[in-house]
Order: C-alpha cells, then sequence, then structure tokens
C-alpha cells in the first residue's frame, strides 16, 4: 500500500481520514499539532506558518497529499482584522502550496495524488466567513495551475477537490477539466440535505 501525508490529521475530516487510510493498510503520515495522539508517523507543524514546513521533518517518498487542515473564522470584511486574514491564507492556503512543492519531486517519482479538502463556500460565498470564502476560492484556484502544469516525464495526478454532490459538474462554474471534483459523499461526508 502507498504513502499518504494527510494535513488537519488531528481534528475532523483529517482524523477521520488517517483512520480510514490505516484501515485499509495505508502507510500514513499526520501533518498537524499534536499528532502523537493518532498511533500513526506523525510530523508536527503548526500550518500558520508555512515557512517552517521544510525543516519540520522527512517527507519521505508520498503517493499521495491529503491537504485536510482548514481554519473558518466566522468575521464580515468589517470585522476581520489583519491577523484573521494572514492566518487564514497562510493555513488554508499557503500551506497547501508549500507541501505540493516539498513533495512534488516524490510524488513525480511515484506518479501521485494531490487532494485538496475545500468547501463550496469558495464557489458561492457565504456572509459573514470573508476569510474562510476567500481561502476557499484561493485553494480552488491553486488546484488550476497544479493540474495544468505537466513535466515532460512523470507527474503527479491533477489535483481533486471533494465538494458538495451538486457541485460535481464544478467545469460550469469554471473548474477546467484537468481539475477533478468527488462526491462528498465518496468522501465520507453525509450527503447536504436536497
Amino acid at each position: 500500500m502507498g504513502h499518504v501525508l494527510v494535513t488537519g490529521a488531528t481534528g475532523g475530516i483529517g482524523t477521520a481520514l488517517v483512520g480510514a487510510l490505516t484501515a485499509a493498510g495505508h502507510q500514513v503520515t499526520a501533518v498537524g499539532r499534536d499528532v502523537g495522539r493518532l498511533g500513526v508517523r506523525g510530523i508536527e507543524a503548526d500550518l500558520a506558518d508555512p515557512e517552517t514546513l521544510a525543516g519540520a521533518g522527512e517527507w519521505g517518498e508520498v503517493q499521495a497529499l491529503v491537504h485536510c487542515a482548514g481554519i473558518s473564522p466566522v468575521e464580515a470584511v468589517a470585522d476581520a482584522g489583519p491577523e484573521t486574514w494572514r492566518r487564514t491564507m497562510a493555513v488554508n492556503v499557503a500551506s497547501a502550496a508549500e507541501l505540493v512543492r516539498l513533495t512534488l519531486p516524490a510524488l513525480r517519482r511515484s506518479r501521485g495524488h494531490v487532494i485538496f479538502v475545500n468547501a463550496s463556500a469558495g464557489l458561492t460565498g457565504v456572509p459573514r466567513w470573508s476569510a474562510f470564502v476567500a481561502s476557499k476560492a484561493a485553494l480552488r484556484e491553486l488546484a488550476i495551475p497544479c493540474a495544468r502544469r505537466r513535466p515532460p516525464t512523470g507527474s503527479a495526478s491533477p489535483p481533486s477537490i471533494p465538494g458538495r454532490p451538486r457541485r460535481i459538474c464544478w467545469a460550469r462554474s469554471g473548474v477546467p477539466s484537468g481539475v477533478r471534483t468527488i462526491p462528498r459523499r465518496a468522501s465520507g461526508r453525509r450527503r447536504w440535505p436536497r
């Protein structure tokens, strides 16, 4: 089985994903704070400081990078200060870009996968969640150049963006065909009501 690097492993979707991947026989490296409690190899890192990731540990031969980490401050534009914006963009977007950069050589060798766990707020917007909505839109946009950048020999697969079941046809919303979407139901989450 493959080696999967999972960010945001100490909460929510990330913790569930680590359990499911481990049960399926994959070698998992959890990235986050307090990863020792998960019972898998862990790299302690605060994704609010992406520049520290290069020295955080050895990434090894990675077959998949799953970026689950995210924060969602509930603040309107009028209330969100510079620190809210900086921290939200660092955790939700800049850390994903840095981890892709750091693991790309291994992902290319293994012809691996990059998966960004996103939210439909990145397409539609949600009042009072200004920094979160902007960061999720930016994460979606980050996937586009990752998908279009194809080296002549060997490449990682295009990023996948899990989303709501009704958002499967994101191509109509501007996501290019090189970026795949996964129905939320397939990622282990409940289906949204119709």
